[in-house]
């Protein structure tokens, strides 16, 4: 089975887009980390302390912490292959976060970063194996920069987005909404 990394849409984070949760909140310009941090917590072995931030290029910012599966009456995606498809967190199934409102194509350079990273310091990760991407909104234009504009084909299997607005948003009807006029 390849790897597979979810990536969340405009204003959200792995937490709220895929039930997965880590110990870095999501920010603009980096990742904070809500507590403590031990070498076990992380892809590196680093550890880190409470409130420190760091790049979204470093793959530790990016360590699933848990998965919620507390109500069994929605099984989000993650859960699903986690519980029904032996997919494993931080070993096959990835989340790849980014600060929200940056510019795509600085996310899209992380997550090669992100990637590379994956390669090093995940052992279950071989240096040829390609990678899934499930994305959302968003997380499918971030994907693309990474897959068109650095060479992100030589690493990715599938990309399958969800809401992803490939073609652009026409502004033109979202700005007739509230004219008042008849």
């Amino acid at each position: 089975m390849p790897p597979i990394i979810f990536i969340h849409g405009l204003n959200s984070s792995p937490s709220s887009a895929w039930e997965l949760n880590m110990k870095w909140e999501n920010d603009y310009g980096h990742a904070d980390a809500n507590e403590g941090i031990s070498s076990t917590e992380s892809f590196t072995g680093n550890t880190y302390s409470w409130a420190e931030n760091q790049p979204y290029s470093n793959v530790d910012t990016h360590y699933i912490d848990s998965y919620d599966n507390g109500d069994d009456s929605i099984i989000e995606l993650p859960e699903r292959l986690i519980e029904y498809n032996s997919y494993t967190p931080n070993v096959d199934l990835f989340a790849y976060q980014y600060g929200a409102n940056n510019h795509v194509g600085i996310a899209g350079d992380d997550l090669e970063s992100f990637i590379q990273g994956l390669r090093t310091h995940v052992d279950s990760i071989s240096s040829y194996q390609d990678f899934n991407i499930i994305a959302h909104s968003k997380g499918g234009l971030v994907s693309r920069h990474f897959i068109e504009l650095t060479d992100g084909t030589l690493d990715i299997d599938r990309l399958i987005t969800f809401g992803t607005p490939h073609f652009g948003v026409n502004n033109s009807a979202a700005g007739d909404l509230d004219r008042g006029e008849q």
